[in-house]
């Protein structure tokens, strides 16, 4: 899964390069909120990965080097 480059008015690029940034957009309007959000993480269908299990799978495609905590 490839995670798209954040416009540069969102995130500095510094910022983006040293640290994992996620931008978080509401959604369309009139469907913002956290159940936006949630139809996100489950793949649209609600058959996906938790958010837990996500992240793992984020880290590898990732520029190098991001420290690890």
């Amino acid at each position: 899964m490839a995670i798209p480059s954040a416009p540069p008015l969102l995130v500095a690029r510094s910022g983006a390069r040293q640290w994992i940034t996620l931008v978080v957009h509401p959604g369309l309007p009139g469907d913002a909120g956290p159940s936006s959000l949630d139809w996100v993480l489950l793949d649209d269908n609600g058959a996906g990965s938790s958010s837990t299990d996500l992240l793992p799978d984020l880290l590898p495609t990732l520029p190098s080097p991001i420290a690890q905590r």
